[in-house]
């Protein structure tokens, strides 16, 4: 689900760590729902960071739902 939200979002993605514990502005996020602290590059080149969660809150990993808060608040 990473790669495609990626590839979607015309990013290359860099580094990616799953997080158990340190998951950042995530850190409440219930059981079933996934998060990654990423590095990528989008199209311009421009390499941006931070954390993508992804799952839904009733269904988990059967959703396509995708959310993304970046490091820099953009």
């Amino acid at each position: 689900m990473l790669r495609k939200w990626a590839d979607g979002n015309g990013f290359e993605i860099l580094a990616s760590e799953r997080r158990e514990f340190l998951r950042g502005p995530f850190f409440w996020t219930g059981s079933g729902r996934v998060v990654h602290y990423v590095t990528v590059r989008d199209r311009s080149g421009t390499v941006r960071s931070g954390w993508v969660r992804y799952g839904g809150p009733h269904f988990g990993l059967l959703t396509n739902e995708v959310e993304v808060k970046w490091k820099d608040g953009r």
